[in-house]
């Protein structure tokens, strides 16, 4: 060891003698394999994108128009058979109306539900709403 020190100088013979030792001692107490631990990630509730910003990561879900039916005519229920208005739907782009015929035509208009606009459009008329843009944290916790 003395020759060994003389070639290589203190500081290699000290780095030699730490390398063995530290051998020898994994030698000693085996090689442990080290507990595999699971990564986790964070994710988006289902219809929601995952998105990367300069500010981070985000769950995106963009704009988007709900369509819905109309709300159906008011008829009232008989023993012989409901008597009320009926949808008649108009194919020249006009507004769809409830009609009723009892001696005379009474007619009116057809209505969406709360939130919902008219579309006005040959054929059935149909109910649109605008839902805005959604943005939140991802909140969903995926280990892998």
């Amino acid at each position: 060891m003395m020759m060994l020190t003389k070639m290589m100088g203190a500081a290699g013979a000290l780095s030699m003698l730490v390398q063995t030792l530290s051998l020898g001692a994994i030698g000693a107490i085996g090689l442990a394999a080290a507990p595999a631990q699971a990564a986790s990630y964070w994710g988006c509730d289902s219809g929601f994108a995952f998105q990367t910003v300069a500010s981070g990561a985000r769950c995106f879900k963009a704009s988007r128009i709900e369509s819905a039916a109309p709300l159906p005519c008011v008829q009232v229920p008989t023993p012989a058979g409901p008597i009320g208005a009926a949808l008649r739907v108009d194919f020249n782009g006009n507004t769809d109306v409830c009609a009723t015929q009892v001696g005379i035509t009474i007619t009116a208009s057809v209505t969406c539900g709360l939130g919902y606009t008219m579309d006005r459009r040959a054929g059935a008329d149909r109910c649109l709403k605008t839902i805005p843009a959604e943005e939140r944290q991802p909140t969903r916790k995926f280990a892998v």
